[in-house]
């Protein structure tokens, strides 16, 4: 709604209509997100958001920097994607399953050994959640 009036996309030389699209892009990963329950739905969702974002923010094509910023949000998303997957990894050999219920039915039947590899897949899990959304101290 607020991108109506806004003067940088109408003086610009970019067509408005794919603004849009990316932005029903980023709506569409954000309703996966909510309805995912596997963790590779998970990742896929916010991958379709992410994707859609790195464009915008390189959107204005005039504006130099914002197509540096663009090219770094790349770069920085494709390591915290590096770093979400291992961690979806680390889970699937520990439980066998990506389901997130069949996760909590196997982390329940667990009888320990195996803290320190949990940990560390959802310390890397949320690290690579917390960059996609920008969470502090991430947001840098």
């Amino acid at each position: 709604m607020m991108t109506f009036n806004s003067r940088e996309l109408k003086e610009g030389e970019n067509s408005i209509g794919e603004f849009y699209i990316l932005l029903i892009g980023m709506t569409l990963g954000m309703f996966l997100l909510a309805s995912a329950n596997n963790l590779l739905m998970i990742y896929l969702a916010f991958e379709t958001m992410s994707i859609c974002s790195y464009v915008l923010a390189g959107y204005t094509k005039e504006v130099r920097r914002a197509s540096e910023a663009s090219l770094k949000y790349v770069i920085y998303g494709s390591l915290a994607s590096g770093i979400m997957i291992y961690g979806i990894s680390l889970i699937f050999g520990l439980t066998g399953t990506l389901d997130l219920i069949g996760i909590n039915e196997q982390l329940a039947l667990a009888t320990g050994g195996n803290e320190l590899a949990l940990v560390t897949a959802i310390i890397l899990i949320f690290a690579g959640i917390a960059y996609k959304i920008s969470a502090v101290p991430f947001h840098f």
